[in-house]
């Protein structure tokens, strides 16, 4: 969830006590399960078949330096697998919202949403994250001689407005989707269908070699399938994730040691939800 941004002696930089701000945000909806029979003749019809219900996993986390340290943190699970979850935290400097729709279905929800965003003047800085994801994955017994496909509708934006300053201090703004279907194939070997969308946002140059703030857009669908072509029912797992993070900083105000443990905890927190497979 890091982005290293290096900072040339040509560089412009903002004016001291300038307003900086980075925002992200990350939504999913219009979840779709594609069931395909691969063999039409077999006289076993195409299923995918949720073995337990995954319960909805937020963290979300804001903090601010003014100069002292200052956090709000959210962290919740689900009670069942269908059940929904929403928060926000905030600070002087910063904010973040989450909100997950859980679904009793192999995908574990319906929608995601992800806001969040950081503020710095010369009296103090900012930084945010969130993290929305089943919290195991999914389990899912697919049926002999079926394809499953799940597709997702899904947005990213992130943005920043000063960039970079004369201290090499930098603004970021992630936002990433990642979704993955696993399983055995008929030969007993593992596969896996991954898809990722991230953005990343930090500073640009003009022209002239000023340095600018930095802004992207994403809108499509990301779709990953498991294909059981034996002939018996097989197991496989679902997981799929919304996390967003970034920060705003100007030199005017010293940058504690504190810094970066509130994102870096969230990424090792959405890596370690990922990694968690749900006892079959």
């Amino acid at each position: 969830m890091t982005r290293r941004l290096l900072a040339a002696a040509c560089l412009m930089a903002a004016a001291s006590g300038a307003m900086a701000a980075a925002s992200s945000s990350v939504h999913i909806n219009g979840v779709t399960i594609t069931l395909t029979d691969l063999d039409p003749n077999d006289g076993i019809a195409a299923s995918a078949t949720m073995m337990h219900g995954s319960q909805p996993y937020l963290n979300i986390g804001a903090a601010s330096f003014d100069p002292a340290y200052s956090n709000d943190a959210y962290a919740a699970v689900g009670t069942h697998g269908g059940s929904g979850l929403a928060g926000s935290v905030g600070t002087t400097f910063a904010h973040s919202s989450a909100t997950i729709a859980g679904q009793s279905s192999i995908v574990g929800f319906s929608g995601i949403a992800l806001d969040g965003g950081a503020l710095s003047t010369a009296a103090g800085y900012g930084e945010y994250g969130a993290t929305a994801a089943p919290y195991t994955s999914m389990n899912v017994q697919v049926a002999a001689n079926t394809r499953v496909t799940v597709t997702f509708d899904a947005s990213i934006d992130v943005a920043t407005t000063v960039g970079l300053d004369t201290a090499g201090n930098a603004e970021r703004a992630m936002g990433r989707i990642l979704m993955a279907f696993d399983g055995l194939d008929a030969d007993g070997a593992n596969v896996v269908d991954e898809q990722w969308q991230e953005l990343l946002a930090g500073y640009r140059l003009d022209d002239a070699g000023n340095v600018l703030g930095d802004s992207y857009h994403w809108a499509g669908q990301l779709s990953v399938s498991f294909s059981n072509r034996s002939a018996s029912g097989t197991v496989a797992s679902l997981y799929s994730e919304g996390v967003i993070g970034g920060n705003s900083v100007v030199s005017a105000v010293p940058e504690p040691a504190t810094y970066g443990m509130l994102l870096g905890g969230l990424a090792l927190l959405g890596a370690a939800a990922r990694r968690r497979q749900a006892a079959v």
